[in-house]
């Protein structure tokens, strides 16, 4: 998390590290020593109240941050809620950068840094699109659509957004209990949204031989999506797909019986 707020490149790495993330390590470790070494040549005499002052705050919210993780698990370590550490880590960098460094090296740090957030952004939203890609679903769904194909949206969350960039015939569901499924079991379960999946089903109108499905990235981890999957299997035939930003969007039609 550290390094993602100094020089960020995948804030969602995959099993791969990408050429800019080792690039990255070893920029890193090249100033850690760097600074060391200044440090004990000029036998900490740049070492200011400031930079003391900055590395206090740091220490103190890692140090949180640490019990956080042993108490809790990583699940509540994430980016999100280490960003509490954004602010102190970039003025700490900047500032024992601004002590050691001549003024002459700031303008190939600006280029460097540029760079690596402008990687980030890339590989963050390559589709120039957030999570969801809401807006073209939505689009989609009322370019291809007819009365009486409900929306039904896995995960129960995601039904809040569609609504505000859909403005089509058909209801959006489910309609309540968005946020009342905690995660039953280890990522990759089929057990992992059991509960949620159940309900998911039961609010499919009964008169509906049509439905679009929408289901999210985190459906190609593990089984996680297995309940769901085995339902569609045994009771629907795809009429149509499409795969958007990290949203996987189905036309389905009911088997006959």
């Amino acid at each position: 998390h550290l390094l993602t707020f100094i020089l960020p490149t995948e804030i969602f790495p995959a099993d791969d590290i990408s050429l800019f993330s080792i690039v990255r390590l070893w920029l890193a470790r090249f100033y850690v020593l760097f600074v060391v070494v200044l440090f004990i040549k000029d036998r900490g005499k740049k070492i200011d109240d400031v930079i003391v002052g900055l590395a206090t705050i740091w220490c103190v919210i890692a140090a949180f941050l640490l019990f956080a993780y042993f108490m809790l698990g990583a699940d509540y370590t994430e980016i999100r809620h280490a960003s509490i550490l954004f602010v102190s880590s970039v003025l700490l960098a900047g500032a024992i950068l601004t002590k050691l460094l001549h003024v002459k090296l700031w303008v190939p740090l600006i280029i460097v840094c540029g760079l690596f957030f402008f990687y980030s952004i890339y590989t963050l939203y390559p589709n120039l699109a957030k999570r969801g890609d809401w807006a073209r679903v939505g689009a989609f769904i009322e370019e291809n659509e007819r009365e009486n194909q409900p929306i039904i949206i896995f995960q129960t969350y995601d039904a809040l957004i569609l609504p505000y960039h859909y403005k089509g015939a058909n209801r959006v569901f489910p309609d309540e209990k968005f946020f009342g499924f905690p995660d039953e079991d280890v990522a990759g379960s089929p057990n992992r949204y059991r509960k949620q999946i159940e309900f998911i089903i039961s609010k499919i109108p009964d008169g509906a031989d049509e439905i679009w499905l929408l289901t999210p990235e985190n459906c190609a981890l593990g089984k996680v999506c297995q309940p769901l999957e085995d339902f569609v299997e045994v009771n629907y035939s795809i009429l149509m797909e499409k795969d958007f930003y990290k949203e996987k969007v189905r036309l389905l039609k009911k088997n006959p019986k």
